[in-house]
């Protein structure tokens, strides 16, 4: 066996979990040869690419795996700030 050209690591998040789909960063998963995905607990995955967007260094990676959880994702409404401060205003608190 062939040792890869290229060796990444980086972090994921398991985003469906029945489905086996994790979102890591694009330039982990750099042309690939072989994805090996390893779990909070040790077990080690071969996964497949399924996409990525260089400009936003994204990428959707699968695996096969009856034991995966998903992080739990809000079904609330985003909250929107408003920005209150002026450019010519200061945010010091002096008195």
């Amino acid at each position: 066996s062939t040792k890869p050209n290229h060796i990444s690591f980086g972090s994921g998040v398991i985003i469906d979990a029945k489905e086996g789909y994790i979102v890591t960063n694009a330039h982990v998963i750099k042309d690939p040869e072989l994805i090996i995905v390893t779990l909070h607990d040790g077990t080690r995955l071969k996964a497949k690419e399924v996409g990525k967007d260089k400009m936003t260094d994204l990428a959707l990676v699968q695996v096969k795996s009856s034991h995966l959880v998903s992080m739990p994702l809000s079904k609330k409404k985003p909250v929107h700030s408003k920005t209150t401060s002026h450019p010519d205003q200061s945010n010091s608190s002096e008195s």
